[in-house]
């Protein structure tokens, strides 16, 4: 990948501990030696678990695999209910941990930066309020690859949450979202299958991953995690239950981990660094820097190796532990009307004085710097002051769309606070395709026009042709106006239009609905070459559904493949139908990118 690419993360914040250890006389005490290692005596392979979205069955799934080694992992989407608050809670009182997967559990390659960034930190904020819990692990909805054309932008939006590790079905996570490799954590997951548990697939993931670690060739370090989610009825879960301990009970040297505690683990590891300070009599005197426990979602042991083969667990001091209470306070944060300044005011209402109170300040993607740190020290009981941070906005008009949203997290004693800022914005034309593709629909599938008629549309210059009554309008962007990248293929007020169309919310097979989307847009062919990369993608749009028109001719190529197409220079014209869809859920987005410099194209004005 290109290294312009990859994100610049600042550097986990750290400290310094002293470690003495005892050696069986002076002489070895001033020769020995010490490093950093992963794994402790007698372990081989770590291994995590998890399972997504907001299902009640987590608390069934985390029982029984639980009850045979397992710490479980629960990546939880949507906002907070007080229904899910205590399942969240015993799957942490049983050793597991809870993890993001966004709040609207949408693709993330629709959204805004703003909204990318809002999805993923609110959700973060909103389930260490309920769980009273550290959340420091991610999983796209759909999987990374639904994060499309925004993966870096969903990248710069997990580094900025605070959020630390990932487990997909791919080894290339790191490099997905433009990350550091001592900065994120991307374990490879496998699938027993969700409903009903296969044992062949099963065991062909787990000696899959083993194979990996044992060759060395398993970027996450030698982690196997098990997923993706908790759709197992009674007879499932116990037949899953029996292959995790199988493989537990054949594997030697398998060690169980809940996502929190493998990414301290890992990040300790690749963050760390030991130095011998001296000797006295028969110890050996070291310090070890470390990163911040508070950081990392998990009070893990630091591994020293000592040259005499002995592996020492270093705990952390009591002073650097996770927070344990978790709580909202509404109203601190205030913006400028720029978003360019930042003031939260603070009190003092332990009733004690605090060592220290650390502010972070966790800004959207294109924010310079995107998490700023503030910290107060000695602070006495009923102080009060404002905390004053400032960051530089993103001049690109696209990343400053949409509500305005940040978060300040407040960490002292045990505790971490968080504050809560949205900025409703109104939402200014940049010509992307958002604000320029237009659509018609929905209409009766048999009343489409027919392909040479599309065809026809398709041309650049050439008139749209509407289907009856169904005249071609501006896609208004998204239900929020604000969230989604590219259009909504809805018209906005007439959410129940297939309805009053055709008499079914879901229509039967002889009133089958049908869309047409037409996006128009110019290129530079001396500039950024003849080759460009074409994305079009929707939740609601398979191959089997969807034909592809360009520049008056039907594109045979499915649009998953969409790569190296010839464009003529100056205006193209892509013309998409769509037909059996459910037109109140229909999302889609589009982009075309030169494959030589990976520059846009730009969007051009339809006329509806």
């Amino acid at each position: 990948m290109n290294a312009m690419l990859i994100l610049a993360v600042a550097a986990i914040p750290s400290f310094v501990q002293k470690v003495v250890t005892e050696w069986p006389s002076a002489e070895a005490a001033e020769a020995a030696s010490a490093e950093i290692v992963e794994l402790d005596t007698g372990e081989k392979y770590l291994w995590t678990c998890r399972w997504d979205d907001r299902n009640g069955n987590h608390r069934f799934l985390c029982k029984a695999l639980s009850d045979v080694g397992m710490k479980y992992t629960a990546q939880v989407s949507g906002r907070s209910t007080k229904e899910f608050t205590p399942i969240m809670r015993e799957i942490v009182a049983a050793g597991g941990s809870i993890g993001v997967h966004t709040i609207g559990h949408d693709y993330m390659n629709r959204m805004l930066p703003m909204k990318c960034f809002r999805e993923i930190l609110q959700n973060r904020v909103e389930l260490e309020i309920d769980s009273q819990s550290p959340v420091v692990s991610f999983v796209a909805p759909y999987g990374h690859y639904a994060c499309g054309r925004n993966r870096l932008v969903c990248g710069e939006a997990i580094a900025n949450a605070g959020l630390l590790g990932s487990a997909e079905g791919v080894d290339n996570l790191v490099e997905w979202y433009g990350l550091q490799t001592n900065r994120w954590v991307a374990m490879r997951a496998f699938r027993a299958n969700d409903g009903k548990p296969d044992k062949a697939a099963f065991e062909r993931g787990f000696r899959e991953g083993i194979a990996r670690i044992d060759a060395g060739k398993a970027s996450g370090g030698p982690v196997l995690t098990l997923g993706a989610h908790p759709w197992q009825d009674e007879a499932g879960r116990k037949a899953l239950a029996a292959m995790v301990k199988e493989a537990f009970e054949t594997t030697p040297g398998l060690v169980a981990l809940n996502q929190n505690e493998y990414i301290a683990r890992r990040l300790q590891f690749l963050n760390s660094q030991v130095k011998k300070v001296g000797a006295r009599g028969r110890q050996a005197v070291f310090a070890v820097r470390r990163p911040r426990v508070c950081e990392l979602g998990a009070k893990m042991p630091v591994l020293l190796k000592l040259s005499d083969g002995r592996i020492v667990k270093v705990d952390a001091p009591a002073a650097e532990d996770v927070p344990k209470e978790y709580v909202e306070v509404p109203g601190a944060l205030s913006a400028s009307d720029d978003r360019s300044k930042f003031a939260y005011d603070y009190e003092n209402k332990t009733g004690r004085r605090l060592k220290s109170v650390e502010f972070v300040l966790r800004l959207p993607p294109g924010y310079e710097p995107g998490v700023v740190r503030k910290t107060l020290s000695n602070v006495a009981p009923g102080h009060r002051e404002t905390v004053r941070c400032s960051a530089r906005p993103s001049e690109d008009p696209v990343a400053r769309q949409g509500t305005f949203y940040a978060a300040m997290e407040v960490n002292f004693a045990g505790s971490r606070l968080w504050t809560q800022l949205e900025v409703p914005q109104p939402v200014v034309r940049v010509a992307c395709p958002r604000d320029e593709a237009v659509a018609c629909g929905p209409f009766l599938k048999k009343d489409a026009p027919p392909e040479a008629s599309m065809r026809a549309m398709s041309a650049p210059q050439a008139p749209l042709d509407g289907v009856g009554d169904c005249k071609w309008f501006r896609c208004d962007g998204s239900r929020e106006g604000d969230a989604v990248w590219a259009v909504t293929a809805y018209r906005k007020g007439e959410r129940n239009r297939m309805h009053k169309l055709t008499g079914w919310t879901l229509p039967p097979e002889d009133k089958r609905t049908a869309y047409m989307l037409c996006h128009s847009f110019e290129v530079d062919l001396a500039a950024h070459g003849d080759k460009w990369d074409v994305e079009f993608s929707g939740g609601h749009v398979t191959e089997k559904n969807t034909k592809l028109f360009l520049n008056g001719e039907p594109l045979s190529v499915p649009f998953k493949a969409l790569k190296g197409l010839k464009l003529r220079n100056g205006e193209n014209r892509l013309l998409v139908y769509f037909f059996d869809v459910d037109c109140n859920m229909l999302y889609t987005t589009f982009e075309a990118r030169s494959a030589k410099d990976g520059a846009v194209a730009k969007a051009l004005p339809l006329q509806p």
